[in-house]
């Protein structure tokens, strides 16, 4: 078996050929051919100590030329050269030329199987076995690079592919736990795909479990049987993007921004004008996501090595790393590192700082004098460093037990809560939504206790009822749509939106009285 069969990808006999494997074969190899007629196919440039995507390089086996096999804390790859990855079909190739252990690994051992055998596989059944895994997590890109179907017993992906599509118009279990309201009783959280609509279901525990034990099929929950919980009360807070007003291109470029160095106002112009990609693929400048959408605080990250990595972030947990110019200039976000988060990267910088300089000595220093008192020195720096940290985080844990209590009585009170909330549960009509309450559930059941508070089978078009229990039901004033709430709420509070929105109301319901 020849590295050349290899780079050619390979086909088998009696298969399609097609897709990008045609542009493939034989003479379409990039990499020239060294002294001696040999394939000359680069160098990694990779050893340890390197860096890769997974930390820096703890060991480091040259398969062959052109390919290395790297391991890092907890993870590793493989990496090829320019001129092996070229070998690889566009839609299978990884642009930097790594490919993670656990599925991308497959790529270059299918495309360069006689290189990275081993002693327990040899090369055929290395291709055999990498094609298979190849299907196994990229089916998409299988089929393109060669023209082959992939068959659904053949990948897991691709049965994922095929479930979703059938079910994306269905309440999906996303996650269960047991109900803390009565013990024969599941909750569950579902999501339909198609317009990402969640909520928490009650589900008997037999019911949950003959559905689990019935294969691979998704838990469907069933609108019209299963009982929906109400949304839970959550108090935002603090964490709100905020708009930022940033200084101008033109004032930071003719440093006419008080407060800055020119050097500053350079670094700070280059972060703004940096542009960013999100996950719908829109591209903006961090200058325009700053002023449409704002930012919620900044954060700093400090690595193993000592260095300080710093962010801006957003509500959603949306992150851009900026200079430390910037950062200090948006000081109107706020760091909301505690006293002990910022003790314990003070540790780790000096760590870093030891580590530096115990590299930094040479063998025949490091039992001078000298040497010997620098390192002690900074294990010194070391020990104060963790000494203020474990005083800081002490202290901190006393307030936050003395403030909400211990963790056995916030996670006992959490239950009580959710048991409540259970007992609100409903089987909604159709077009029927929860939406979440102007008060807590808590609340809204001590309060309906013992009252005899009149209540109405539904509310009517345009208007909000009660319609028992302590739940109150809005009606849209133009079409069926409706949505309850624990407790009472102003109509322009609960279908108000919905009328917006649907119907282009300018305030939904705010001139409509309630009833009860």
């Amino acid at each position: 078996m020849s590295t050349h069969r290899q780079a050619a990808g390979a086909v088998k006999a009696g298969n399609k050929i097609g897709g990008q494997y045609a542009a493939h074969e034989r003479a379409g190899a990039a990499a020239p051919l060294a002294e001696g007629g040999h394939r000359d196919w680069g160098d990694t440039g990779i050893e340890v100590g390197s860096r890769t995507p997974w930390g820096p390089a703890q060991y480091v086996i040259q398969s062959g030329d052109g390919i290395t096999v790297v391991g890092a804390e907890g993870h590793g790859g493989i990496k090829l050269s320019a001129e092996r990855n070229r070998e690889i079909p566009p839609a299978l190739r990884r642009a930097s030329g790594w490919y993670e252990e656990d599925c991308e690994a497959h790529i270059p051992s299918y495309f360069f199987s006689e290189e990275l055998a081993h002693d327990n596989c040899d090369a055929d059944r290395t291709h055999e076995n990498s094609a298979e895994g190849i299907k196994q997590w990229y089916p998409d890109e299988w089929e393109k690079a060669t023209g082959e179907t992939v068959d659904p017993s053949e990948s897991r992906v691709r049965r994922e592919q095929i479930l979703e599509r059938r079910t994306q118009n269905q309440m999906v279990l996303s996650s269960a736990t047991p109900a803390d309201s009565d013990p024969t009783l599941v909750r569950v959280t579902a999501r339909r795909k198609s317009d990402g609509v969640e909520g928490t279901f009650l589900v008997t525990a037999a019911e949950y479990k003959a559905a689990r034990d019935n294969g691979d099929d998704p838990f469907i929950i069933d609108t019209s049987k299963h009982a929906q919980v109400p949304p839970e009360r959550i108090h935002p807070g603090p964490e709100w993007n905020r708009k930022l007003e940033l200084p101008s291109e033109q004032d930071l470029r003719s440093g006419a921004v008080g407060g800055l160095t020119a050097a500053a106002s350079k670094r700070i112009d280059a972060d703004l004008s940096q542009r960013w990609r999100n996950s719908d693929g829109e591209v903006r400048t961090l200058r325009e996501i700053l002023e449409n959408d704002g930012a919620d605080q900044r954060k700093v990250y400090v690595d193993q090595a000592g260095r300080s990595e710093y962010c801006v972030v957003q509500a959603d947990g949306s992150s851009f790393k900026v200079s430390k110019a910037t950062f200090d200039h948006l000081s109107r976000l706020p760091d909301r590192r505690k006293p002990s988060d910022i003790a314990r990267q003070d540790v780790t910088k000096a760590e870093a700082k030891y580590d530096k300089l115990f590299a930094s000595q040479s063998i025949s220093d490091l039992n001078s004098a000298e040497a010997r008192q620098k390192r002690a020195d900074a294990q010194a720096e070391i020990k104060a460093h963790k000494e203020r940290f474990a005083k800081l985080y002490a202290e901190e844990l006393d307030a936050d037990i003395a403030a909400n209590g211990t963790w056995q009585e916030r996670e006992a009170a959490r239950k009580a809560s959710n048991a409540v909330r259970e007992s609100f549960a409903q089987v909604l009509p159709p077009n029927t939504t929860w939406v979440t309450g102007y008060t807590t559930p808590e609340k809204v059941q001590a309060e309906y206790q013992g009252r005899n508070t009149p209540s109405y089978p539904a509310a009517p078009p345009g208007r909000s009822a009660h319609i028992g229990g302590g739940v109150w039901e809005s009606a849209c004033s133009e079409c069926d749509q409706k949505v309850r709430h624990v407790g009472s709420v102003p109509r322009h509070g609960s279908i108000g939106p919905h009328e917006v929105e649907a119907h282009g109301a300018k305030v939904g319901g705010i001139n409509v009285g309630l009833l009860g």
